[in-house]
């Protein structure tokens, strides 16, 4: 594309025209001019593009149609590694690892069985059903304790490595004794809200779920046996012989 230095740009004023070009032939240098079908080309002092100079066209990019989009705004998740991130962060998660849930269900059983026997200590029974709070009082500091003494997932023993599915098992009894101290929560709410009349039988549900949480417990500390898939063992009922059952 050919600039002609005495015809003035469109829309530019032609003293501003000529002196560009004037200032492009007295320095031998380039000035950018634009063409005809509204791209700039750089032009020489001898009037030609620098493009033209060099015996080839300039690179003008992709044709864009008319109705397209800007190539910037096409994939605005492409063209922001951070939106990228935020947007497959707030995707739906697949199941966690063995080792994630259990790691979860047990600090929910670090922190809030301390809270669940405080608020527990906090209601006041009838003189009838204060040995019976008593007792779900000492049941649920020794899960406590044993939360807090809980083996690792994947050790059976110091050097010794459980299989996946071994470890599959210890999570799955974890995330059942989180099931029952969630049920444990909800009898609490019952017990605010109850009647001098009705706490005892109420006490009698706790005994069951705190029962439910010992036997969790007891299996997620155990080793399980090899090639035994997860699945909820199976827990006999109290027996009237059987004391805290």
């Amino acid at each position: 594309v050919r600039v002609d230095s005495a015809t003035p740009l469109d829309g530019a004023p032609a003293s501003l025209a000529g002196a560009d070009a004037s200032a492009a032939a007295s320095t031998g240098g380039g000035a950018l001019m634009p063409a005809g079908d509204g791209r700039v080309g750089e032009v020489t002092g001898g009037g030609a593009t620098a493009a033209e100079a060099r015996g080839h066209e300039p690179y003008v990019g992709e044709p864009m149609n008319a109705g397209e989009p800007a190539a910037i705004f096409a994939d605005a998740k492409a063209a922001d590694p951070a939106r990228a991130s935020h947007s497959s962060a707030s995707e739906p998660r697949t199941a966690a690892r063995p080792a994630e849930e259990d790691k979860r269900a047990l600090r929910r059983l670090f922190l809030e069985l301390p809270a669940l026997s405080a608020a527990l200590r906090a209601i006041t029974p009838p003189s009838a059903a204060f040995a019976q709070q008593q007792d779900l009082l000492q049941r649920l500091a020794l899960a406590a304790l044993d939360v807090n003494t809980m083996p690792a997932l994947e050790l059976s023993a110091p050097g010794q490595k459980l299989a996946k599915r071994q470890q599959e098992q210890r999570s799955f009894h974890s995330g059942q004794a989180a099931a029952a101290l969630d049920n444990a929560w909800s009898l609490l709410a019952r017990l605010k809200l109850a009647n001098a009349d009705d706490i005892a039988q109420l006490f009698d549900e706790a005994d069951r779920l705190i029962a439910n949480l010992e036997f969790a417990l007891a299996e997620r500390r155990a080793v399980p046996a090899s090639g035994v898939a997860p699945q909820q063992a199976e827990r006999k009922e109290p027996t009237l012989g059987s004391p805290h059952q």
